[in-house]
């Protein structure tokens, strides 16, 4: 792979050596875009962006659409003009959308019909005036460029730097604002070359898209890795629960990228592919699960059920996707893998050092072409996460084992300190997820008067479930946990709060006093 490529140099080399060579194919609309097609995309809107809308170069243009072709190469076409795109969350509520466009400064935003009124109503108490573009997600606009079936090819090397921002993407704010994250082409790329070197993909390759491009694993993972790779990938707008393996099947997917929630819906889903089980074994050559820890109850019950292996991996907004992945050919349950591409470390909380055994707890710090330009007019926050030597301090606590694997402990602002003892939730929604009856679940510290915080859970309980209600959960808890870090309440709830990619927000949870009973 060529190490001096930009998003721009990638789009010119495939278009040049597989001009015909299908890049994309839209479920809805059934268009395929070509690899020369999407060269040509991006020319047309490139020049759309200059001549029309009047867009300096590193300018920002954003984007609120659902998943499709046109959105995929919006995408891609503002990183190939050397402007800077910005994914605008769509199930975000409308006073992060609004701080969103207030303070990355945007002076455009292409929005779909579907989210056209949700803007409308944001802009009513928004200042700063915002050229709005509507735009389907697959069939295009009037008011962009119409793709044709031609272009030119030329394979020529673009002229703007590795360094220069490709993506403004804003974390999803679990407490306070959100945090505008800085990627540069360097960053973006080389998060596609570690999935890359991580899954050996190759350009036979072709994987389906069901997370929102607003979100860096579906940015990366699923639309920049195959770009890079030469490979291919499907894009319905979003992930159908029913509709998911026949897709798979009938678009040809040799991989599939997907998180927890997902892979916990597709468990417990009624339709089943029993007569199917023997093709998607035969053509999917594994899953891909990220952004959320993945219990080992779930990871196995998913390979038991479809006869597809899970490969665990772990990333963030601010390395451009990966950090750690399990090894194709080896891999340990519990574990989001090794450091590929990138290094990784553990460090004492206390002391600042590098921890060096085996089984001791400390925080995950990375280092790599990965890593974050910074967070966008957000000085302080930047110098707290990148820290002496380019290494970024992760918030997440892990211990390593003798192999090298890591293992997630939880987050620094998740721990639950009860009676001065730290307390993992996720060790306790692990118990929680194995239970056969729990689709989902979420342990959070609840202050207390005695031992200054308790723990309580969030359940959700899949639609068969029999016989289950809080007492014999909690009793379940104990056999496995004990009593000191079982649950005081447990508490059943239709869903819990998410994120963008289908990651439970557990700091969103706002336990009420009703519910103490």
């Amino acid at each position: 792979m060529n190490d001096s490529y930009n998003l721009n140099d990638w789009i010119k080399h495939h278009a040049h050596e597989q001009p015909d060579k299908v890049f994309l194919i839209d479920t809805v609309s059934k268009e395929e875009l070509t690899y020369g097609g999407l060269l040509e995309g991006c020319f047309l809107l490139e020049n759309y962006f200059q001549e029309k809308l009047e867009i300096p170069r590193q300018g920002k243009i954003a984007f609120l659409m659902e998943n499709g072709l046109w959105s995929t190469l919006i995408f891609l076409a503002i990183m190939h003009s050397n402007r800077v795109v910005l994914p605008i969350n769509g199930v975000s509520g409308n006073a992060q959308i609004a701080y969103v466009l207030k303070h990355s400064g945007v002076k455009v935003l292409i929005v779909s019909p579907t989210y056209k009124e949700k803007i409308k109503s944001i802009l009513k108490d928004l200042k700063n005036k915002l050229k709005i573009i509507v735009c389907d997600e697959h069939h295009g606009s009037n008011q962009l460029p119409k793709l044709s079936r031609k272009v030119e090819v030329h394979h020529r090397k673009s002229r703007f730097s590795l360094d220069n921002t490709a993506i403004l993407i804003y974390t999803s704010g679990t407490t306070g604002n959100p945090k505008g994250v800085l990627l540069s082409h360097k960053n973006v790329i080389a998060g596609a070359k570690y999935t890359i070197e991580a899954h050996q993909l190759k350009k036979e390759d072709r994987v389906m898209c069901v997370l929102p491009l607003y979100h860096i694993n579906g940015e990366i993972v699923t639309v920049i890795t195959p770009l890079v790779s030469g490979g291919s990938l499907i894009m319905p707008p979003k992930f159908s629960v029913s509709r998911f393996w026949f897709d798979v099947l009938h678009y040809q997917c040799t991989w599939i990228n997907l998180v927890p929630t997902i892979i916990s819906y597709l468990i417990a889903a009624e339709c089943s592919i029993e007569n199917l089980r023997d093709k998607v074994k035969r053509q999917v050559q594994f899953a891909r699960s990220a952004s959320a820890p993945l219990s080992e109850s779930v990871h196995k019950a998913f390979e038991k059920k479809f006869s597809i292996k899970i490969v665990e991996t772990m990333g963030l907004s601010e390395t451009a996707a990966p950090i750690l992945s399990n090894k194709m050919d080896h891999s340990k349950y519990g574990s989001p893998g090794i450091a590929v591409g990138n290094q990784a470390k553990l460090v004492d909380l206390t002391s600042g050092e590098e921890i060096k055994e085996n089984g001791r707890k400390g925080e995950i710090w990375v280092k790599g072409d990965n890593v974050m330009k910074g967070y966008y007019r957000n000085l302080k926050e930047t110098q707290k996460t990148i820290v002496s030597g380019g290494w970024l301090r992760t918030g997440d606590l892990a211990t390593k084992d003798e192999d090298g694997f890591y293992f997630i402990k939880g987050r620094l602002k998740e721990i639950i300190i009860k009676g001065g003892e730290n307390i993992s939730p996720r060790e306790i929604d692990d118990v929680l997820y194995s239970h056969p009856a729990v689709l989902e679940a979420a342990a959070i510290g609840v202050r207390d008067p005695h031992y200054g915080f308790e723990i309580y859970a969030c359940v959700v309980l899949k639609k068969d479930h029999r016989g289950v209600d809080a007492k014999k959960l909690k009793q379940f808890c104990q056999k496995h946990l004990g009593d000191f870090k079982s649950p005081r309440f447990i508490k059943f709830l239709d869903s819990l709060p998410k994120g963008a990619s289908g990651k439970i927000q557990r700091l969103k949870i706002e336990w009420r006093s009703e519910w103490n009973s």
